[in-house]
């Protein structure tokens, strides 16, 4: 019974960070958009196959960004192996690189 306890424990941590941090980065991310664009990010992804390739990089950013906050303990305190700083060192500047590119790339095209 404990490790039923434990999943589900587990499961709603990451459903709660994953909602938290693309509900929060969904509305920064429109706001930047329409500031850069003049457009929505919903009408963007609907002209080409190119923008959707982008704001999938962009979630795979912001997924390392998750891994970093659940690993490491966030929302709640608990037991278990923490990510190494050698780790982190090498997934924040990949995440920050991927979330950052995008808007880079909308800029120059």
């Amino acid at each position: 019974m404990s490790k039923i306890t434990t999943f589900y424990r587990e499961f709603f941590i990451i459903l709660l960070l994953v909602v938290l941090f693309f509900g929060l980065f969904g509305t920064l991310n429109d706001r930047i958009i329409q500031l850069m664009t003049d457009s929505t990010s919903n009408k963007l992804m609907e002209t080409s196959f190119f923008n959707k390739v982008l704001f999938a990089i962009q979630a795979l950013g912001l997924l390392g960004i998750v891994l970093i906050a659940y690993k490491n303990g966030l929302p709640f305190k608990r037991k278990g192996t923490r990510l190494s700083k050698k780790a982190m060192n090498f997934i924040i500047p990949i995440s920050a690189s991927l979330i950052l590119i995008p808007y880079v790339l909308l800029l120059l095209f």
